[in-house]
């Protein structure tokens, strides 16, 4: 059985994995209030593009500014909750190792969905300007 000193994860992966609890909270608190005005903008997005079409939401979404912001709204979600959820594991998950791998894990998944998202976008704009 390995022992939480020998996880390979500890020495090779850690910028990804460890955070002081001070950093942590404040990097969460940051990212709490910068998405207070994207949250708000999605509400107005919302209510304004409630009863609109696929192609009205396309082009709405094309322009640079809704395309920024979108990009922005998203990344800054997903940061905000692969920290919420880092929290979570490192509370549930004893063995260091296998946290380690959770996190890590996890923060991939985050990233490779936020890119997926902000690709998506970009494919709004590349197919609205053709």
């Amino acid at each position: 059985m390995m022992k939480n000193k020998d996880c390979p994860v500890n020495s090779n992966l850690s910028f990804l994995t460890h955070n002081h609890g001070t950093e942590h909270k404040i990097a969460h608190n940051v990212t709490m209030i910068l998405l207070i005005p994207f949250v708000l903008f999605g509400f107005y997005a919302f209510l304004d593009l409630r009863n609109s079409s696929y192609i009205e939401f396309i082009h709405w979404i094309s322009t640079p500014m809704h395309a920024v912001i979108s990009a922005l709204f998203v990344c800054l979600v997903f940061k905000h909750f692969a920290m919420e959820l880092q929290v979570v594991l490192e509370d549930y998950i004893s063995t260091i190792c296998l946290r380690n791998y959770a996190i890590i894990g996890m923060k991939i998944g985050f990233f490779l969905v936020g890119l997926l998202a902000i690709v998506s976008i970009a494919k709004a704009i590349i197919d609205t300007s053709v």
